[in-house]
């Protein structure tokens, strides 16, 4: 058996695919194949991809018409042989001691769940890290749920700078026709684990595109993907049945939906009952938290001056609260 299968979902990025496989394949660490899975490119994508395949008997390439990232995500599980997975998005690139280390501390702390630090750039080569900085830590699958729902949790909902135990994803798909797929998947898979280690090396690079879901232009599907995700997770987390985590959850929906409601606001035009029933469901979750959680001070202030002026939000104070969530 493969030991791990790197799975990459390209969607016209021919701009950047050399590079990210150019990492991959300069790893330290050998047992592993690349699945590449090319979701409906129109641009010259496929064509590197299939050099590169001709080239080393690692890689694999997959072709589907464009159903977006979830679908390639799926696809790439299906053909996967190896006993871990991990995703790296066409884009990004990696360190060269990547699956090394990652499968390394999976190993020696018998986690199911291995985990890096990452940054973000815009620059074309990676930064220098220094490897003595490798202390692992673990932590238990309920600690990361709670981490689940900080403010700033792109580290561990991204579905990249992992590696996951194969069977972690027993009847779990990322779900297809939407966007934000991660939000809606990484905690339940992250739930099953028993052990996550981590290590702070920032080993992954999430590199800047004009093109990406987040720094795109804003549409409908995003706003209906992400507020379905975040609906979901409510229902998640409230079947854990852990109070505190509850109520960090809903905190944390209750923040997005403020987010969403602000940019749907802004940015997409003819879709005002949509937004109403955002703000319905905000108030109607703020109302339940107010009478049966205490909630620290800025966050009231905030909820509550969303309820009473949320045009108010969408015009100004967004772009304030942006600034303040960097």
């Amino acid at each position: 058996m493969i030991m791990i299968s790197v799975i990459i979902p390209v969607y016209n990025a021919e701009q950047y695919i050399k590079r990210c496989l150019n990492s991959v394949l300069n790893q330290t660490f050998n047992d592993y194949e690349i699945i590449m899975v090319n979701d409906g490119s129109t641009d010259g994508s496929l064509e590197i991809l299939k050099k590169y395949e001709s080239q080393n008997s690692k890689l694999k390439v997959i072709t589907q018409k464009n159903l977006k990232a979830a679908a390639a995500r799926n696809s790439g599980l299906k053909y996967a042989s190896g006993e871990y997975i991990a995703f790296i998005d066409a884009d990004d690139y990696v360190h060269n001691d990547y699956l090394r280390i990652l499968y390394e501390n999976m190993v020696n702390f018998k986690a199911d769940v291995s985990t890096c630090g990452f940054y973000k750039s815009s620059n074309a080569t990676f930064r220098i890290t220094d490897l003595s900085k490798n202390i692992p830590y673990t932590r238990t699958n309920i600690e990361v749920m709670y981490e689940c729902c900080d403010i700033n949790k792109t580290a561990i909902t991204s579905p990249c700078c992992k590696l996951y135990k194969r069977e972690l994803f027993d009847k779990i798909w990322y779900p297809e026709g939407r966007t934000y797929e991660d939000l809606a998947t990484t905690h339940k898979i992250l739930y099953r684990a028993r052990c996550i280690v981590t290590t702070p090396l920032k080993l992954y690079c999430y590199f800047n595109t004009p093109e990406s879901v987040v720094h795109g232009k804003y549409s409908y599907l995003n706003f209906y993907s992400e507020n379905v995700a975040q609906d979901e997770r409510l229902i998640f987390f409230e079947d854990i049945g852990i109070d505190e985590l509850i109520k960090k959850n809903i905190i944390a929906v209750e923040r997005n939906r403020i987010t969403n409601y602000c940019r749907g606001t802004l940015y997409l035009s003819g879709y005002e009952t949509e937004c109403k029933l955002l703000k319905k469901r905000f108030d109607e979750s703020f109302k339940s938290l107010k009478s049966n959680y205490k909630i620290n001070l800025v966050d009231f202030i905030i909820f509550k001056g969303f309820e009473l002026f949320p045009f108010l939000y969408a015009y100004f104070l967004y772009y304030i609260y942006l600034f303040l969530n960097k």
